[in-house]
């Protein structure tokens, strides 16, 4: 969708009687070759009609004009008025650049956005006129600017108009010869170019005294000329002990208000408060007054009034005499002035002129309004921009609307102020509250770690809700956390994917990126990491050429670079997954550097880097993100297996797994690994085969190899166990993991397939198809490297030698090695075993047949 024409791209008219300015029009258009040309001067100088006199004499595809004012100094409008006024160049690129555009969500998306429009601008002369530039101040503003000119091509000319020296960085271009400098001095009007603006005025016959008086005080001042002459008072004393032009020409332009018959006085001040006029303007706030008669009469008393190019009936007032009349427009009672501009801003919105409308309502904080008007349009840039404006406290008002701002704090990582505005929605909306609409948010944006309540909605429930559709889509996501968490990851898809469908209308950016991003984190929890990855690079295409340092975009690409690091470690691909780790190692956000804890923790496991991952984690110990039961499962199981999880953590675990009702896949494989530990085989089988059930039936692919290993591992503890039960097992195992390359459980249960390998050799890999065979000489290699065996041949070797009772020193001898290197073999065996004493180390060294 494109963005309305604004008012801001009308260049003014020039007039018939126009002064002609033939020596400095010439000067404007020596620059015409170069990158930035600059005309300053204060205002009433003809800065603007100079300019619009020297690109007339260009055809008109080749320049286009934007009107600066005080609201354009944001990144946000500046940039949106830009695009704007370049779009007509833009050809087949046009849709490329406003989809970019509108997929942005505030301000700070737009850092590099006038360097991403150079990129696809056509090579060819291109003048862009920024009028006002003056207004241009604000810092970030003024950085992305700097950028932009440091990118410009040979073939795009910046012409900038300005009351004062622009903030912008010019001295490369003065270096470089691409700067052409228009100053005060150029402008200021010869004695003879004066007369001839007295006599297209209608003073061409005062006598040669008087106009060269008029001259002298105008000192070479266009504006301040046709005020002398407006004002009618040709007396030599007027003005003559001041060398303060403004305080001069401010009293002239008062004394021609009081001058003109009241209805036009009163007309002027009240119609010039706003950026122009327009018929049905006029006729909202004068019925009784005849809009074309009016500036009629305003206009053969040769007023500063400019008519609107390609806007016939449209007026705006030259700046001089717009102050003037807006210092009487503000005296006015205040109640007064807030239903004029009420009157105002819905005549604009009326005829489509949005922001002039929008602005106005923000002047009378009229919020409620702003908020359905916000509401009724697709999210964009600009929409984003405003919505920021609503305070909070009006905000909660209005619930659709809340949900806006939630989505603003947390593109913004500002968690405090997304948590306060939910707090207040509960209060606000008691109703809601109780039906536990809003019960989980806090969870689904990570401003919570612990577990939630369980409720969840009907998509009955949820549609009947009143609500507009980006709200239910919200809703919609919200309950698929639920479906997540309760192990039900078919219907979390179906629940994504309706808050998708009923976001296609309201087009939030937000709920799209947040929806694509969770099912791929769905997908990878099922282990399906290939159709994950296929949503992440579309996720992430749609941002590429966004300002990464911005920070809403700072946020995306940090939650895709963990979402997508995840993957790239269960697929034990573990330079792609530092790499990605990489990029947000800085990152100091509590949420961010919780979560890049734990997945640095995971990488240094897999790595086998056992003492910087146990770091790491002592590291996210510090954090509230630990406390969430699944965390702790997720590094735990890592910990159990390198012998770093102490009684005392384990015994909390099983504590709080005995007290949560809600209980993740993880969580239950977790706990059959401690039951094991624990010598409680069969508790641990009777959870493991629940743990297949569901997955099983889940489709759950990623969780049914986990449990299938753990499987294996607990029946290799066990007697009598038939040869057949193992084969099956790893078969599942090895299927699931080879159609989404899943390697990181084989790499967790590394020592127990080894021993699983050793006890069957090529009968593990009976009736297994040509690629399964290959994932399982893979597993091979990745737990077998230089085939390196469970146990070394001189472990195995002190291991019977334990059988046998016999002390340290008596092994020593018997194997004619020191006892510094049988107590080193002794605590590898114990580490390996997983067991703390000999009797131990013998028993589970027998259960696991090493000894036959």
């Amino acid at each position: 969708m494109g963005i309305l024409v604004s008012s801001r791209m009308i260049p003014p008219k020039l007039k018939s009687n126009r002064i002609p300015r033939k020596q400095l029009v010439k000067k404007i258009q020596t620059g015409f070759n170069k990158k930035v040309t600059v005309l300053e001067a204060g205002a009433g100088h003809g800065k603007t009609l100079a300019l619009r006199q020297s690109v007339e004499a260009l055809p008109n595809q080749k320049w286009c004009w934007l009107n600066l004012a005080e609201d354009s100094n944001q990144l946000t409008l500046f940039w949106s008025y830009v695009l704007e006024s370049l779009s007509d160049f833009l050809g087949n690129e046009k849709e490329v650049a406003f989809d970019n555009f509108q997929r942005s969500l505030q301000e700070g998306n737009l850092t590099s956005f006038g360097v991403f429009l150079l990129e696809i601008l056509p090579k060819q002369d291109i003048y862009l006129v920024l009028d006002d530039f003056h207004h241009i101040i604000d810092t970030k503003l003024v950085a992305s600017i700097d950028s932009f000119v440091a990118a410009m091509p040979d073939y795009l000319h910046l012409l900038l108009v300005t009351r004062y020296k622009p903030a912008i960085y010019l001295g490369q271009l003065l270096i470089e010869d691409e700067l052409q400098y228009i100053q005060e001095a150029d402008f200021l009007i010869t004695p003879t170019e004066a007369k001839s603006v007295m006599l297209e005025v209608g003073y061409g016959n005062l006598s040669t005294e008087i106009q060269d008086q008029l001259i002298s005080k105008a000192q070479g001042w266009l504006g301040g000329l046709q005020l002398l002459l407006l004002s009618g008072d040709f007396s030599p004393t007027v003005g003559a002990d001041t060398s303060e032009k403004k305080i001069v020409f401010d009293y002239l332009a008062k004394e021609i208000l009081d001058k003109l018959p009241k209805i036009e006085q009163n007309y002027l001040i009240h119609t010039s408060y706003y950026p122009f006029v327009f018929p049905e303007l006029s006729c909202k706030l004068f019925p009784e007054i005849n809009y074309e008669e009016m500036l009629e009469k305003l206009q053969k008393q040769h007023l500063m009034i400019n008519r609107l190019e390609n806007k016939e009936a449209s007026y705006v007032y030259h700046p001089l005499l717009r102050d003037v009349l807006i210092e009487a427009f503000i005296k006015q009672e205040a109640a007064e002035i807030v239903i004029q501009k009420k009157q105002a801003a819905e005549v604009f919105l009326q005829q489509s002129y949005f922001d002039e409308g929008l602005s106005l309502l923000f002047e009378v904080e009229d919020y409620q309004q702003i908020m359905t008007l916000l509401l009724e349009r697709p999210q964009n840039l600009r929409t984003s921009f405003y919505i920021q404006q609503v305070p909070d406290d009006a905000a909660v008002a209005n619930i659709d609307f809340a949900f806006q701002k939630i989505f603003y704090y947390y593109t913004i990582l500002n968690y405090e102020k997304l948590e306060q505005l939910i707090c207040a929605l509960e209060a606000a909306f008691p109703a809601l509250q109780e039906a536990h609409v809003f019960n989980g948010l806090l969870a689904l944006l990570g401003v919570e770690f612990i577990e939630v309540e369980d409720i969840r909605l009907s998509p009955v429930f949820l549609h009947s809700l009143p609500l507009n559709d980006v709200s239910k889509a919200f809703l919609f996501l919200q309950n698929a956390l639920f479906f997540y968490y309760k192990n039900e990851f078919q219907e979390a898809i179906l629940f994504v994917e309706e808050s998708l469908s009923l976001n296609r209308k309201g087009k939030n950016p937000f709920i799209n990126y947040f929806c694509e991003t969770f099912l791929a984190q769905i997908y990878e929890e099922i282990g399906d990491f290939q159709q994950g990855l296929v949503l992440l690079e579309r996720t992430y295409a749609k941002i590429e050429h966004m300002s990464a340092d911005a920070r809403v975009m700072r946020n995306y690409h940090l939650s895709f670079n963990l979402t997508i690091a995840g993957i790239y470690l269960k697929k034990m691909e573990l330079t792609s997954a530092e790499k990605a780790l990489q990029e947000i190692a800085q990152q100091q956000h509590p949420h961010i550097r919780a979560s890049y804890l734990y997945n640095y923790a995971e990488l240094h496991y897999l790595k086998g880097e056992e003492e910087e991952a146990l770091a790491a984690v002592q590291q996210l110990e510090l954090t509230d993100y630990y406390q969430n039961l699944r965390i702790k499962a997720g590094l735990f199981r890592y910990m159990l297996k390198s012998h770093q999880l102490s009684i005392g953590k384990q015994e909390q675990y099983l504590e709080d797994y005995a007290q949560m009702n809600q209980l993740s896949i993880s969580n239950r494989l977790f706990y059959g690994m401690l039951l094991l530990a624990r010598n409680e085989r069969a508790k641990a089988l009777k959870m493991v085969d629940q743990v297949l059930e569901i997955s099983r039936r889940e489709r759950i692919y990623f969780r049914i190899i986990g449990a299938d290993l753990l499987k294996i591992d607990i029946l290799l503890q066990m007697e009598n166990c038939e040869e057949r039960i193992f084969q099956d097992l790893y078969h599942e195992a090895i299927h699931y993991g080879k159609e989404n390359k899943i390697l990181c459980e084989f790499f967790l249960y590394k020592k127990e397939l080894m021993i699983l390998f050793n006890r069957l050799g090529n009968r593990i890999c009976e009736n297994f198809e040509p690629d399964e065979l290959l994932f399982h000489e893979k597993i091979n290699r990745l737990i077998c490297p230089e085939e390196k065996t469970f146990l070394s041949k001189r472990e195995l070797e002190v291991l019977r030698e334990l059988t046998k009772g016999l002390t340290n020193k008596e092994i020593s001898a018997q194997l004619f090695i020191s006892m510094a290197t049988t107590k080193t073999h002794i605590l590898n065996i114990y580490r390996k075993l997983g067991v703390s004493s000999r009797v131990m180390a013998v028993e589970k060294a027998r259960h696991l047949k090493l000894l036959e």
